[in-house]
């Protein structure tokens, strides 16, 4: 269920979802709701409504989205999201004889680039600017042997100069031992919980972490 923060009058709020909503779908082509808006910002020139939506296709990636009290400027930042979604299908593809799962987050601390220009790669993406930030998480359940484990990692990637020359964090995650395809459903969830000051909250996830280790990619 969609919450909505009461903070802005309930037909100023239904009139922004509808534009909110219309206006993501005419740039992206995908559905979209917005799952909570309220609060003044000044993030943009007259202040804005902030609030988070998701697309139907992602419904557990949230990512922000801002309209100008006037309702004439949406801004949003599902370019995140599509990065973080490209940046796992390389590295799937690179450690894809490991077995772990592979998520990743990707976020930007302003405006997101503009991405207009056509395709890009997540690694373009993420220079464009330094309030970017970016994590690969390689979640196992494997709690024995985790050296092992980093080591066919870090074997898997070496190849690979674009992300180990990058700013993306590398995070190797170990979670207790359940049904892999439950640990996958959860998996879900447990990457929108995920903090960049490094604290994880795994609050209705079904996650239990036993140890999180920073990937040494030297």
């Amino acid at each position: 269920m969609s919450i909505i923060f009461p903070i802005v009058g309930c037909s100023d709020i239904d009139t922004k979802k509808e534009i909110i909503e219309k206006a993501l779908f005419n740039k992206y082509g995908d559905n979209f709701v917005l799952d909570r808006i309220g609060g003044d910002l000044s993030e943009f020139p007259g202040n804005t409504n902030k609030g988070y939506a998701f697309s139907t296709n992602h419904p557990n990636r949230l990512f922000p989205v801002q309209i100008t009290k006037d309702s004439d400027v949406v801004i949003d930042n599902y370019s995140d999201i599509l990065m973080s979604l490209k940046l796992e299908e390389i590295v799937k593809e690179m450690i894809s004889d490991v077995d772990v799962i592979v998520k990743s987050r990707i976020q930007s601390y302003w405006f997101p680039p503009d991405t207009s220009s056509g395709d890009m790669s997540p690694f373009d993406y993420i220079n464009l600017s330094d309030r970017i930030d970016s994590f690969v998480f390689f979640i196992s359940s494997q709690i024995e042997n985790k050296d092992d484990l980093i080591k066919e990692i870090r074997k898997s990637i070496k190849e690979s100069n674009d992300l180990l020359n990058s700013r993306i964090v590398l995070d190797v995650i170990f979670v207790k031992n359940e049904d892999k395809e439950e640990l996958i459903v959860n998996i879900e969830s447990f990457t929108a919980y995920a903090d960049f000051d490094r604290s994880i909250r795994t609050d209705n996830t079904g996650i239990e972490i036993i140890e999180i280790k920073r990937f040494e990619t030297n």
